[in-house]
């Protein structure tokens, strides 16, 4: 009873409300495109943000972001959490700071995992942001461990090629299909 009294009175904002970008997210996020490969030529950003992966990339990649506003010409307008996943493929879908956002995961990974064999993402799990509270006023819609990040990507044929705790504490995860 009182976890959920704590969870009505601790109301996630909408993301539109709270949208900031640190500019400490760029080393986060360059150290992650460091797993996109010469031969990645396809790489789909999913909550985009200001684009700061295409300083990463090389200029041959094709780079897509997705975002819920429109932030450039190089990216699809789509709000992952109302509408449907732009089926798109892509060798690589990145994932910085954003899958915490997504309502339905597991739906999210259903689909994004029969359009690309890669997937490299940080994801703020609750074995290093435990607290419910603090999380639903981040506007986080989920709560997962690091292993059941792993199980949900295991469950649809990706085996985690990668794994490190960042200095934020963030974790990144790079899975890839198996050929």
């Amino acid at each position: 009873m009182l976890n959920r009294m704590r969870t009505l009175l601790c109301k996630a904002p909408a993301w539109s409300k709270i949208e900031r970008f640190d500019p400490a997210w760029r080393l986060r996020i360059k150290r992650m495109a460091s797993f996109i490969g010469n031969n990645d030529q396809v790489v789909i950003d999913v909550g985009c943000g200001p684009m700061w992966l295409r300083e990463y990339i090389p200029e041959s990649t094709t780079y897509i972001g997705i975002d819920y506003m429109k932030r450039g010409d190089e990216m699809i307008v789509c709000d992952i959490n109302k509408e449907n996943l732009p089926e798109m493929q892509a060798d690589v879908w990145f994932i910085s700071g954003c899958l915490e956002y997504i309502n339905d995961i597991e739906k999210f990974i259903t689909t994004a995992s029969t359009l690309t064999n890669k997937f490299i993402i940080s994801y703020c799990s609750t074995d290093y942001f435990p607290i419910k509270e603090e999380r639903i006023k981040r506007g986080w819609k989920n709560d997962l461990t690091e292993q059941e990040i792993q199980s949900l990507f295991c469950k649809y044929g990706l085996v985690e090629k990668h794994y490190e705790l960042l200095p934020s504490s963030n974790s990144l995860f790079v899975f890839e299909k198996l050929n």
